[in-house]
C-alpha cells in the first residue's frame, strides 16, 4: 500500500557524499515501516469501510504533520511555513496546482487503494506497489513529453507482464468473469497513477518552494477533498466502533507511515546519492509479502510469485538505468 506520494523529481539531489551509516539505517527503517502498510491496511478495514479507512489515515497524518511541524519550529529545524498560500501573479493557478496536487495521491488514490485492497491481498498490494516509479517514468512521458527510452518502455511492459500473473489473468478465468481479486488488483494498480501525479503536478511548486510546505499544504487539500467525499456518500465514522487492533493500524498507516516517515525521506533526499534511495525501496515488497504471509495467512501461487519476480527485475532494471525516478514511496 503506497503510504505517501513520490518526490517529485525537480527535488531529488543527487549529493556526492557517501551515504552514512545512521543515514542508511534510517532509510532502510523508513521502508520496513511502508513495508507494512497494506498488512495494516487489511487490519484497518477490519472495523472501517475502506472509505472510513482511507479518510481516518490521512486525517490522523495531517493531525501528527501539524504537530511535526510545531516541534521542528520550535526546534529552529525549519524556516518553512506549514501550509503555503497561493500568491505571485497568478495565485489562482497556484491553488489549482496545488489542489491536484492534493487530491490525486491524498484523494483519488487512497479511496481505489482501500477499496481494492478490500477486494484482493495484502501481498498483491506489496508487491504492485513496487511498480509506482515505473508508472510515474510513463506518466512523465504523457504529461511532461520526457523521453521513454527501450529499456523504460520494456521495463514498462514487463512490470504488466508481472501484473497479469500476479493476478492471474488467464483466458480460462476469465472466462468466468472479473471476480473480486481481479478487481481488487486493477483498483490498486489504477491507484499507483494517483500517487505518481504528485511527482507530475508537483514538479514546478517543489521547485520553487519548500518541499515540506508542499507536502502539507498537498495532504490538507487532500484530507478536505476526502472528508467531503466521505460526509456525501457514507457520513463520518463512528470512533467508538473502531476497534484497539485497527486504531492501531490507523497510527502506523497515518502518523509514523506517512508523516514520519515521509519528512525523514526528505531530508535524506538532501543528504544521499538517489541510487542509494532507489535500492533501499526493494525492501518493501520482500518484508511486505512476509508480513501478508505471517500476519495474515495469505498464500500466492507459484504463477503469482512469478509475477512478482517479474515485477521487482523490471523495478531494478529501470532503476539501475535511471535513479533519478526513484519511488519514495511505500
Amino acid at each position: 500500500m503506497s503510504g505517501v506520494p513520490q518526490a517529485p523529481v525537480a527535488i531529488q539531489v543527487l549529493a556526492q557524499r557517501p551515504l552514512s551509516p545512521r543515514l542508511f539505517w534510517g532509510l532502510i527503517l523508513c521502508n520496513v515501516i511502508w513495508s507494512a502498510n497494506p498488512t495494516m491496511g487489511k487490519i484497518a478495514l477490519e472495523s472501517l469501510t475502506p472509505v472510513h479507512a482511507a479518510f481516518m489515515r490521512y486525517l490522523t497524518a495531517l493531525v501528527a504533520y501539524g504537530f511535526a511541524h510545531l516541534i521542528l519550529k520550535l526546534r529552529g529545524a525549519t524556516s518553512a511555513p506549514a501550509f503555503l498560500r497561493p500568491h505571485g501573479p497568478r495565485p489562482g493557478m497556484m491553488f489549482l496546482m496545488l489542489l491536484g496536487l492534493g487530491f490525486a495521491p491524498f484523494c483519488f488514490a487512497p479511496l481505489f487503494q482501500m477499496t481494492g485492497l478490500a477486494q484482493a491481498k495484502a501481498i498483491d498490494n506489496a508487491l504492485i506497489v513496487a511498480m509506482e516509479p515505473l508508472m510515474t517514468v510513463f506518466l512523465a512521458w504523457i504529461f511532461l513529453r520526457e523521453r521513454l527510452g527501450w529499456l523504460s518502455v520494456l521495463s514498462f511492459m514487463l512490470s504488466l507482464g508481472g501484473f497479469a500473473l500476479l493476478t492471474d489473468l488467464s483466458p480460462a478465468r476469465l472466462q468466468n468473469g472479473w471476480d473480486a481479486h481481479l478487481w481488487g488488483n486493477l483498483l490498486m494498480l489504477t491507484a499507483l497513477a494517483g500517487e505518481a501525479m504528485y511527482s507530475i503536478l508537483g514538479r514546478k511548486l517543489i521547485s520553487r518552494h519548500s518541499p515540506i510546505s508542499v507536502f502539507g499544504s498537498a495532504l490538507l487539500l487532500g484530507v478536505i477533498c476526502l472528508t467531503l467525499y466521505t460526509v456525501v456518500f457514507e457520513g463520518l465514522p463512528q470512533l467508538q466502533s473502531i476497534s484497539p487492533r485497527s486504531w492501531l493500524a490507523l497510527l502506523w498507516l497515518g502518523p509514523l507511515g506517512t508523516t514520519a516517515t515521509y519528512l525523514f525521506w526528505m531530508v535524506a533526499l538532501v543528504n544521499a546519492p538517489v541510487a542509494s534511495l532507489a535500492l533501499t525501496l526493494f525492501v518493501q515488497p520482500v518484508l511486505g509479502a512476509l508480513w501478508g504471509y505471517s500476519f495474515l495467512d495469505e498464500r500466492l501461487t507459484w504463477v503469482q510469485w512469478s509475477g512478482g519476480v517479474l515485477i521487482l527485475l523490471a523495478v531494478l532494471a529501470q532503476a539501475r538505468k535511471s535513479p533519478a525516478h526513484a519511488s519514495t514511496s511505500p
